[in-house]
């Protein structure tokens, strides 16, 4: 892991306001290799990812705990 400097605060700000896509192509980019900015972006999107990932991973679990509850409350409606 770097340790916190100007640079890589600079480096996380430019991967901001480049944005997701744009860093993604960037990495691609064969002539960037081994930067201390490569580093950096690929360290910042592996954070994007990952945060995307829970995100997307709480809103399956709440979809399914909600699905369950209105077949548990249908099942309960049309019993009685």
């Amino acid at each position: 892991m770097l340790t916190d400097s100007p640079d890589r605060n600079h480096f996380r700000q430019q991967c901001e306001q480049l944005g997701t896509s744009r860093v993604r192509g960037l990495l691609l980019d064969p002539t960037r290799t081994g930067t201390p900015w490569r580093r950096e972006a690929q360290a910042w999107l592996d954070e994007r990812l990952r945060d995307e990932g829970r995100l997307a991973f709480r809103l399956v679990v709440a979809a399914i705990a909600v699905l369950a509850a209105v077949i548990t409350g249908l099942a309960l409606y049309y019993q009685a």
